[in-house]
């Protein structure tokens, strides 16, 4: 019978791992997270080069350099398949995807839902802080109040503590008796209860003595959710989080059904360091998606993914106070911190909050209020090494394909005049250019939302006056024009009163 060798099956990128042998599997899992974050090290970023543009929800000089990089990363380190999502501070989205899906060649496509894994932590984490911010709960308030007792869990174990892992509860699923269990039992889903009632050895520490990352606490807060709404934990995520957002791919694995195309997984099956096509193995994902649950169940394409960091960390889905006790973190080395739900690290100088999962599919998510850029990764196979590495790789790309003051030569001043302003109706723009240019003419409001975005404008040389048409109908308020050319770009602001 096939051996199976799975290790880092939840997670966050795992540092160790042990075995668990059962008739049918050898399946491996390990703790979720390191000291630091994988990316957290990463300072060495890939310059790219100029290349031909191709068709892109961006500017195509940088979508061809964002793809370029993506792809030439992928077979440098052999990849079996990545897709990713680049959120732009105007509203831009960029999608790539890169590698394969299937064994035939087929491609992921960027409509493909992958698991996000541990992610899915930032979105239990918000329910829960809109429920502090209803008063429905406390930080403050002790699991006594909320749940049953459950074997070797201190029911004087607060939320937050939970929240930010130093309950000292210990992670179910660095248990090899659950990896047993799960071998067995990989087509059947597994109730948060039963691992709590059976699965949870002695605590690793007492609370608030130290910081370990369990993923039993976010078990914890599912149930919590559940007991203070009166409603399943699913229901809640959707009534509170995807449908007042807009999101249309995110379904809870195996709770909701996948709505759309799923990428095929591929693991290591035979323990010798190459992904394996999971299609045909006949090994279902029930099992092991079921006991993620609020810890890291969630499907999803690396769009919405982007969207939802940007969302969380600017303050649009709680409010600023809730927010920042959220990124008040546990420094856990000098680049790497994590909060209640969120994790903070720094990149060259630059803040990234957000978190990483794994769950077969290995996912990285964050959003930089420094850079104003969400970007988000996703890997359908495990292992998947220097994840990190490619992440910046691409941040790199959209940093060298900006603006600096060795690309603007097109432009007789370093100028965009907007005129009236403040207007009250139509307003113009003015440029003066040594050489014809190709730009996009892009405005946003201060909630960084596209209000209007006109492709292809073909500037000629010397004085070009452009009129912004419909601006009569746009509320009152601030807005960023941005004027992006061949290798520069010009912002200013007009105010609409």
């Amino acid at each position: 019978m096939k051996k199976l060798l799975l290790s880092h099956l939840f997670g966050l990128l795992c540092i160790s791992s042990f075995s668990q042998v059962s008739p049918q599997y050898n399946v491996s899992f390990g703790p979720f997270l390191k000291e630091k974050s994988i990316l957290a090290s990463n300072q060495d970023l890939y310059p790219v080069s100029a290349l031909p543009p191709v068709l892109g929800e961006v500017h195509p000089e940088l979508a061809a350099a964002l793809q370029y990089t993506l792809d030439s990363l992928t077979a440098e380190y052999g990849v079996v398949g990545l897709s990713g999502a680049l959120l732009l501070p105007n509203g831009d989205v960029w999608k790539g995807t890169s590698g394969i899906n299937k064994l035939n060649g087929d491609t992921i496509s960027t409509d493909m839902r992958l698991g996000m894994g541990s992610v899915t932590k930032t979105m239990t984490a918000a329910v829960i802080m809109q429920l502090v911010e209803e008063n429905t709960i406390s930080l403050n308030d002790s699991l006594y109040q909320w749940l049953p007792p459950y074997p070797n869990v201190d029911s004087t174990i607060t939320i937050r503590q939970l929240l930010n892992h130093t309950s000292g509860i210990f992670n179910y699923t660095d248990n090899p008796a659950f990896g047993n269990f799960l071998n067995q039992n990989l087509g059947n889903a597994v109730e948060p209860e039963f691992i709590l009632e059976n699965y949870v050895p002695a605590p690793a520490f007492q609370p608030g003595a130290s910081w370990g990352y369990s993923n039993t606490n976010y078990l914890l807060l599912g149930l919590i959710i559940e007991a203070a709404t009166g409603n399943a934990y699913d229901a809640e995520v959707r009534a509170r989080l995807l449908e007042p957002l807009g999101f249309t791919t995110m379904t809870l694995h195996p709770d909701e059904m996948p709505n759309g195309p799923v990428a095929d997984l591929w693991y290591d099956l035979t323990g010798n360091g190459i992904p394996d096509p999971w299609t045909g193995s006949g090994i279902p994902l029930t099992g092991f998606f079921s006991m993620a649950w609020a810890a890291g169940a969630m499907m999803t394409t690396p769009e919405d993914l982007a969207h939802w960091v940007k969302y969380l960390m600017t303050g649009q889905v709680v409010n600023q106070n809730t927010l920042d006790q959220m990124m008040q973190t546990i420094p856990l080395s000098s680049t790497f911190g994590y909060g209640l739900g969120v994790i903070n690290i720094k990149v060259n100088g630059n803040n990234w909050w957000g978190h990483e999962g794994s769950i077969g599919y290995l996912t990285v998510a964050y959003y930089s209020p420094d850079l104003d850029i969400s970007m988000v990764l996703i890997s359908n196979a495990t292992p998947t090494d220097n994840l990190g590495d490619i992440y910046f790789a691409l941040a790199q790309t959209y940093l060298d394909f900006q603006p600096n003051a060795v690309n603007v030569q097109s432009l007789k001043n370093n100028h965009l005049v907007v005129f009236p302003n403040p207007f009250h109706a139509d307003f113009f723009l003015q440029i003066d250019l040594e050489h014809p240019s190709p730009a996009t003419i892009s405005v946003t409001n201060q909630l960084g939302e596209n209000i209007q975005r006109q492709h292809g404008v073909s500037l000629q040389r010397g004085l070009n006056n452009l009129t912004i048409p419909g601006a009569e109908n746009w509320p009152n308020g601030l807005y960023q024009v941005q004027v992006l050319g061949n290798g520069w770009a010009l912002t200013e602001q007009v105010l609409k009163q």
